[in-house]
């Protein structure tokens, strides 16, 4: 398991394959969906360089933008 946390109350969980966990202030957002394992190392690098995923623009890898207000699916 990986994990990154960011001065504005981002964390994010990484599962080290394909899914990215994202909480804002410890309140679920959403998951993000890795395409494929390149996707995934591009992701991590992103994060490892201080970029979180609504800063970053990022979407979930269902077509959904990722925002404060959350997106996708509820937490399973």
């Amino acid at each position: 398991m990986e994990y990154w946390e960011f001065k504005n109350g981002i964390t994010v969980e990484g599962d080290g394959s394909a899914v990215f966990s994202v909480n804002l202030d410890g309140d679920f957002l959403g998951h993000i969906v890795c395409g494929d394992c390149a996707d995934y190392k591009n992701c991590t690098a992103e994060l490892n360089s201080g970029i979180d995923p609504i800063t970053g623009g990022w979407e979930d890898g269902n077509g959904n933008p990722c925002t404060l207000s959350g997106w996708g699916n509820s937490e399973e």
